[in-house]
């Protein structure tokens, strides 16, 4: 099973984060370059449209051109269950969310259950790891200029 992410904002004093679960693909060099995808081609790089959108739900996956491709066609995969459902632009969401986005700090030990940490600023994109240690990492961070889709050629060398 993919590691499991969060994905959201973070607050302007740089420690405080606001994010929503996503229970697939959660690896960066996948993760990355969807929400990339999300932010340019579906939100303009309105960062702040995106991330109000990531946190009305619990995501299942990132996956904008999927999901539009299920909603333009009415086309459902026989695989997909029926409490997840498409997004325009973002991808699949579960049907039953929480009420309210998971909210931490940076400094706080994470829930292991999440690995990965994927947050929007003004900035752009923070990629963290949960190094199981107490601790988040930050291993990278993509400005929203760099975070357009045909600049992510080289992505997967990111994190080898």
């Amino acid at each position: 099973m993919p590691p499991r992410s969060l994905v959201g904002e973070l607050a302007p004093d740089g420690t405080t984060y606001t994010a929503r679960p996503c229970a697939r693909a959660g690896f960066p060099a996948l993760q990355v370059a969807e929400l990339s995808k999300a932010l340019h081609r579906h939100h303009d790089g309105d960062v702040d449209r995106l991330v109000r959108a990531l946190l009305n739900h619990d995501w299942e996956s990132i996956n904008p051109w999927a999901a539009g491709y299920e909603l333009d066609t009415g086309r459902r995969t026989p695989f997909t269950p029926k409490h997840i459902t498409p997004h325009r632009g973002i991808g699949y969401h579960l049907a039953e969310s929480a009420r309210q986005p998971i909210t931490g700090r940076l400094t706080e030990k994470p829930d292991p259950a999440y690995r990965w940490l994927y947050l929007f600023d003004t900035t752009g994109l923070h990629v963290l790891c949960n190094r199981h240690d107490r601790r988040w990492m930050r291993l990278y961070d993509f400005t929203t200029a760099g975070l357009d889709p045909g600049q992510l050629t080289a992505l997967e060398t990111c994190f080898d």
